[in-house]
């Protein structure tokens, strides 16, 4: 292939957020063309997946109006189901009841009590729905499946997969809003990713680490950009699934992966886990994974300190290696 040359692009909102290209392409023309194919699939795959829009194909088959999804919605589901089993739970896809619940909590400002979350949490145990020879089927009310933690990382894979296939388009980084591929035959590194401290959020604050990445993907959950303030608290937006309760805040982490559905999905798992079984979990899956508990203290995977280059973390929180 020619020499390539770089060319960034910005559009918002997509999927609620800001989508950031950089293509690597022999020519602008190829670049634009790249471009415009991308948020064009963005918007297609946003008709299908959104929780929001209530024509949308995910939203359809969730009130029970269609029997079973399309391809594409089966695809998240099959996913979102895998990874519910592969982490025990801790990566959940039915919470939407919780998050409606700590929603309520915040316009009446007051806060849910403890029986009636821990009920909550209960009921949502076991995901609706089964997944049997790649056929979505239902087994109770579909209408609290909520695909989030893996559907964002889903589509930048296959947003970047759109990009690829233009003609001159050597490599691509797709960032939708902090979920980050770097993929293509001519996907060389370093790419340098700031990774955001949960104890610092604002757009101008230190970053806690700068990665870099060559043909991977990467992905931070944290709970310190939206929520809910309640009686003059801030209570984080990612709930533990076990408790119905919001994760501490300061609590986050990140993933190294190859796709960035895995990378999504992990990094919501391990935000969910406590210090022991995700240093297990880790360990046992080979993950490379920085978690900032919420003490402020930092933990790197045995697969994150092999295999991850890093740079610069800031002073707030201590660094240890996983118990």
């Amino acid at each position: 292939m020619e020499a390539l040359r770089s060319f960034r692009t910005v559009v918002e909102p997509v999927l609620g957020t800001r989508l950031t290209l950089r293509i690597d392409a022999i020519d602008a023309s190829a670049a634009h063309l790249a471009g415009e194919r991308v948020v064009d699939e963005a918007d297609r795959l946003e008709g299908l997946l959104s929780a929001y829009r209530s024509g949308s194909e995910f939203a359809r088959w969730r009130r029970g109006e269609l029997d079973a999804p399309g391809a594409e919605v089966g695809e998240v589901l099959a996913v979102a189901r895998s990874w519910h089993e592969r982490t025990g739970g801790a990566f959940h896809a039915a919470t939407a009841g919780l998050t409606a619940r700590w929603q309520d909590a915040a316009n009446a400002q007051r806060l849910p009590g403890a029986s009636e979350l821990a009920d909550l949490a209960a009921a949502c145990a076991r995901l609706p729905y089964e997944v049997v020879d790649g056929c979505v089927r239902r087994t109770g009310d579909c209408r609290l499946v909520d695909v989030h933690g893996v559907a964002k990382g889903w589509v930048v894979d296959r947003l970047s997969e759109v990009a690829l296939r233009v003609t001159g388009v050597g490599a691509v980084l797709v960032d939708l809003g902090g979920d980050l591929r770097h993929a293509g035959p001519e996907a060389r590194g370093p790419v340098r990713i700031a990774i955001e401290d949960p104890w610092r959020v604002a757009d101008n604050a230190t970053p806690l680490i700068t990665v870099s990445i060559s043909g991977q993907a990467v992905a931070t959950s944290a709970g310190g950009r939206r929520g809910w303030t309640i009686d003059g608290r801030w209570f984080g937006h990612l709930l533990d699934p076990r408790t119905g309760w919001p994760l501490a805040e300061g609590r986050s982490a990140t993933v190294v992966a190859a796709t960035a559905a895995d990378a999504d999905a992990w990094a919501s798992a391990f935000t969910v886990l406590d210090a022991e079984p995700a240093a297990a979990l880790a360990g046992s899956e080979g993950v490379a994974v920085l978690v900032v508990a919420e003490s402020g203290e930092v933990w790197r995977s045995p697969a994150w300190r092999s295999s991850v280059e890093e740079a610069g973390i800031s002073g707030s929180p201590r660094t240890s290696a996983p118990a």
